[in-house]
């Protein structure tokens, strides 16, 4: 039979990561209408370095943790993992930012060419 302390264990843990997620949501929530209205750069900056963190912390824990459960764990190694896992999911995404970024310049500039 399952403990009561396991079972609130397991619950607080899943409130915790809905919780994560809804942060990084509510931060991230004026991209949405971001040609209204002024965009928040801080708040939105803050929700993609929460988000980078999180999606590689939920990467290591769901793919490399499960690898690695029967091997044997070094901490040094398991942080180093992760810290490279969260470098390049920000790589990734600042790359997308970048690309994003370069497509809206170059999509201007094509719409304030006079016409001939």
């Amino acid at each position: 039979m399952i403990g009561l302390q396991t079972i609130r264990t397991k619950l607080l843990r899943y409130i915790l990561e809905i919780g994560r997620w809804a942060l990084v949501a509510y931060l991230l929530f004026p991209l949405r209408r971001r040609m209204h209205f002024p965009l928040e750069f801080t708040r939105t900056a803050l929700g993609i370095v929460l988000f980078v963190i999180f999606a590689g912390k939920m990467f290591y824990d769901r793919v490399i943790w499960k690898h690695l459960l029967g091997a044997s764990r070094d901490t040094g190694r398991d942080l180093l993992s992760m810290v490279v896992i969260v470098l390049l999911i920000a790589l990734l995404v600042g790359a997308t930012i970048f690309f994003i970024a370069l497509y809206v310049v170059n999509m201007y500039q094509n719409a304030m060419e006079p016409e001939m």
